[in-house]
Formats: structure tokens, sequence, C-alpha cells
């Protein structure tokens, strides 16, 4: 049973990876990853009157054809744009030892702002349909976002994948990094599992406060952008934009 958790927390790592991207899409260099998304309401607020959004991603990287060489993520960063402001601190927060010990049931009212779902293959059995769940989180003054993964079949899967927010540079206000640890890489000898399909949607409102807001439109364009690192030594990376006003 620890054996499938771990397992299906590496596929779907990649995932918790992956929150968000827009309209147009581009193909990777590697594995043909891409990344699309879309952002709710396209109208932005400002910085005196903030405007609660809704981001809808869905990230698909094929699996490996047979006779090629099997691989799994190793980290996966996605650059947000410019103009959001995240408000995790006004918000309920949950933890990763609460989902680990307890699942979403114990996890603070409040504290969810989002969900979706995932699949997976590895090089070894059938595909896993997966359940995602998004938590609001903290680790001291640094904002997280926690996946809860569930799945029932091949494997019985329940794992938390941490996403670090961080200030970005260039084009983007934030980026989502999340580093898989080799342990979750490989879980079992030879076996590398691969996300092939993460469709999220992040979001959430309180007393008037949206966890995620726009406060500003510039240029009328938003930027986007995912860099993958994989265990076969390769690499994508997915831009897109997407229009606001």
């Amino acid at each position: 049973m620890k054996k499938a958790a771990i397992l299906a927390g590496a596929v779907a790592l990649v995932a918790a990876i992956v929150v968000p991207a827009l309209a147009a899409s581009t193909t990777g260099k590697s594995h043909g990853t891409v990344l699309t998304a879309s952002l709710t309401p396209t109208k932005s607020g400002t910085l005196k009157r903030p405007k609660s959004t809704v981001i809808h991603t869905v990230f698909t990287t094929p699996a490996p054809a047979s006779g090629q060489q099997p691989y799994a993520t190793k980290e996966t960063i996605v650059h947000l744009p410019k103009g959001l402001v995240l408000n995790g601190a006004k918000f309920k927060q949950c933890s990763e030892a609460t989902l680990n010990s307890s699942g979403p049931n114990g996890c603070p009212p409040g504290s969810k702002v989002g969900s979706g779902s995932a699949s997976a293959q590895a090089n070894i059995g059938g595909p896993e349909q997966l359940t995602v769940t998004a938590f609001n989180a903290r680790k001291g003054k640094v904002q997280q976002l926690l996946l809860y993964v569930q799945g029932t079949s091949p494997l019985a899967i329940n794992s938390t994948l941490v996403g670090t927010v961080k200030k970005d540079s260039g084009k983007f206000g934030y980026k989502l990094d999340v580093v898989i640890p080799p342990s979750l890489q490989q879980p079992l000898t030879g076996v590398y599992p691969t996300l092939t399909k993460f469709d999220v949607t992040v979001g959430a409102k309180k007393n008037g406060i949206g966890f995620l807001e726009t406060v500003a439109c510039l240029k009328h364009t938003r930027n986007w952008r995912a860099d993958l690192t994989f265990t076969d030594g390769t690499s994508d990376s997915s831009s897109t934009t997407s229009k606001c006003s």
C-alpha cells in the first residue's frame, strides 16, 4: 500500500507543478508537452479594486511509445503572469502533515482552493485516473499550494504534493516550483510514472476577497510558461499568452 501511494505521488506531482497558462499553447522540445488554460474573468481588477479570478489549467505529456525509454518528471516550474495577487495569508490553511494523516476531511473549512483530475501512465500496469484537491498552505512566510491526489485503480493512491510559490522576474510575477524527490521519480526499480494529463481549477472567494486576484492588465496580454525536466535527461518548455482588458 505504501509503495502504491509513493508511485501515485510521483505520477501526480508533475501535475501539482503545473498550475496555469492560457488560450494559446506551444509544444515542448522533447516530449511534446502542451500547456493550455483559461483565466476567468478576462477583465482585470485594479490596485484599488482587485478582482477575484479563477485559473483553469490543462497540462498534457504523451506517454513513452513502445520501446522508448520511460521517464518521469524531476522538476516543474510554472511561471505566472504579472498583475496577479495571491491572498493565501487571508485564507484558512491546511498542512502537509494533516493531509498525510487525515486526508482532505482533516483540513479546516475554507482552506480548499481548487480541484481537478489527472491521468498517469507508468511503464508497467495500466493507466491511473486521479482526483486532485487543492489546499491553501503556508510554511512560515512562504506561500504553498498543496494538492492531494487520490486514485483507486490499478493502485490505491493517497498522496500530498507540495508546490512552493516564489517571486519571479521578467514577464512573470510569481512562479510555482515543485521539485520531485528521487524516491518519487522512480518509486520501484525500473518504474517511471509519466503524468499524461493534469486538469485543475484554482480559485476561491471568502468575504469578498479572492484567493487569486487580478490588479493589472499589462499591454492587454498575460504571459505564462512551464519548464519541466525529466529523468531521461531531457527538458520541455511550453509558453502561451492570454488576452486581458
